[in-house]
């Protein structure tokens, strides 16, 4: 909403920071180590490929970005 609002306030900015942030998580109950396997394969192949990126921009969510993949 804010980068809306900056749009149509001339010399207005967002500042850089997590303040407001949307931050996306996956919980899975605790001693499903197969499913977090699972599920942590599949966010990462997902990031990786762009599929992430790519719903990001379909949505039309400016500022919004992918966190980065985890080193292998």
């Amino acid at each position: 909403m804010l980068l809306a609002y900056a749009a149509k306030l001339p010399g207005s900015r967002v500042l850089e920071d997590h303040y407001g942030a949307n931050l996306v998580g996956m919980v899975v109950p605790k001693g499903q180590t197969e499913r977090l396997a699972y599920i942590s394969e599949f966010i990462e192949q997902a990031k990786a490929s762009g599929l992430v990126q790519q719903a990001v921009e379909r949505a039309g969510l400016p500022g919004h970005r992918v966190a980065p993949t985890k080193p292998d």
